[in-house]
């Protein structure tokens, strides 16, 4: 519930007022006196309070730019429009920070006069607070721009034809705050972890409309570099614009991307005695299904690899159930079977639950506990950022919960026991305001593998 008032773009305006109340708080500090508690000092000059009211307007004016820009009224020169956007992230960031620390050491101020200290070093305590906002704004604006590779080894509790790296990438956001040297860095970053298999897991661009792209071409070209033996498939995030747009196909076809909107496949690793095979069994458009699903197959060791598109709950998002059920592909166990047991919900042609491996793209996070009703194995998920600077990275943890925010998770199904593995990323990009503070720009690789001794 909490999510659906975040999310929700006229209510996004509602948080401006208690920000601009908090402008207008710092405004108010600067032109306090230099020490006891904090009070209006009207004989202040002319010029210092002039200062502060111009302090306010632009703080005022960042702010809006921030939240109008992220609901699509923005300049629609995107060069101008991403240094506005830079500009005014930086802004924020640093307006963000001193105010924080300005509040703690004003409550500080207030419990040691409390206490008998009469006066306080207020001038200090607000250079201090200034000092370690700037600190704060200049190294996250340098983190977000460092990648890290994020590892996880998987044993699967069923026999795969042979083990598969795959490096998940989430939360590229290609517009008004990231651009062709950050994706450069991804792409690097990407081809060091040597994967079998990439998937983006999501807004891939900054904006449905994607006007804020600055030199396309150049990100598509430096993507269309990633190396991997078994391809690279993308889903959409909400950011992203529709998946037969102009923008969004020529992204796919300049990248060298598969678009795994709605779909499903089938990969069997390649080993010594058997090569790769990948073969499509459903891959629907962005209105719905429209592919006729492959003849069904028994291959034992096999991959099945489900592409969700849509936030978990947009009305229109295809039911998991459906897409698997149009693929053929067996899912769910019976209600009296416990994890790995033998017995498959429905009965079908298509191959027996405990051969295969059943891993599931999403961007949303919300979706892990539909695809664990499945019985799902691995669901990679995106979305959240985790929070992507602090204290928005408290407020994700709350709105999502632990695990689900971010990182792994195991999630017991309630009637059979079956435990789906879940791997949220806090995304490779950032949104809007280009900073990371308390989390990484990161990709993830997962390096999935099976007990032979069992």
């Amino acid at each position: 519930m909490l999510n659906l008032f975040i999310t929700n773009e006229k209510l996004q305006l509602f948080v401006m007022i208690p920000v601009l109340l908090g402008a207008f708080y710092v405004a108010w500090r600067i032109i306090c006196t230099g020490t006891d508690t904090p009070r209006m000092n009207m004989n202040r000059s002319r010029p210092r309070i002039a200062a502060c009211i111009a302090l306010t307007a632009l703080g005022t004016i960042c702010l809006a730019y921030i939240f109008l820009s992220h609901l699509e009224f923005q300049i629609k020169d995107a060069s101008l429009n991403r240094i506005l956007v830079w500009i005014s992230g930086i802004y924020v960031s640093f307006f963000l920070y001193f105010l924080l620390v300005l509040t703690a050491t004003d409550i500080l101020c207030l419990i040691l006069r409390h206490k008998g200290n009469r006066k306080m070093p207020a001038r200090l305590f607000k250079i201090v607070s200034a000092g370690m906002a700037v600190l704060l704004t200049v190294t996250g604006v340098m983190h977000a721009r460092s990648i890290q590779t994020r590892h996880y080894d998987l044993t699967a509790e069923k026999t795969l034809s042979a083990p598969i790296r795959i490096v998940e990438v989430s939360d590229l956001h290609m517009g008004s705050v990231v651009g062709t040297a950050h994706v450069q860095r991804v792409v690097d970053a990407v081809n060091a972890c040597r994967p079998d298999l990439v998937v983006f897991l999501g807004d891939q661009f900054n904006r449905t409309g994607a006007e804020d792209v600055v030199d396309a071409e150049a990100m598509f070209e430096s993507l269309s570099h990633i190396r991997a033996k078994l391809g690279v498939y993308a889903v959409l995030g909400n950011h992203d614009p529709e998946l037969n747009s102009e923008i969004y196909q020529k992204f796919l076809l300049e990248s060298d991307i598969t678009a795994l909107d709605n779909g499903v496949l089938e990969i069997i690793p390649g080993s010594k005695v058997r090569r790769t095979e990948i073969r499509t069994l459903i891959n629907a458009s962005s209105k719905g299904s429209e592919a006729v699903a492959a003849p069904k197959t028994s291959v034992d060791g096999a991959i099945f690899l489900a592409g969700r598109t849509k936030l978990a709950v947009d009305a229109e998002r295809v039911p998991l159930t459906k897409l698997l059920d149009e693929a053929g592909v067996m899912h769910g166990f019976d209600s009296g079977a416990k994890a790995g047991g033998k017995k498959p919900r429905a009965a079908g042609s298509g191959p027996d639950r405990n051969d295969y491996y059943l891993m599931v793209l999403d961007h949303d996070p919300e979706g892990i506990a539909e695809a664990a009703s499945c019985g799902a194995d691995l669901v990679l998920a995106g979305h959240t950022h985790r929070g992507q600077y602090f204290p928005a990275t408290v407020i994700s943890r709350f709105l999502y919960g632990k695990g689900f925010s971010y990182g792994l998770a195991r999630t017991p199904d309630e009637n059979t026991g079956h435990i789906t593995t879940s791997i949220v990323s806090s995304g490779a990009g950032y949104f809007q305001i280009p900073i990371r503070v308390g989390t990484d720009s990161e990709i993830v690789c997962v390096d999935l593998r099976f007990d032979s001794h069992k």
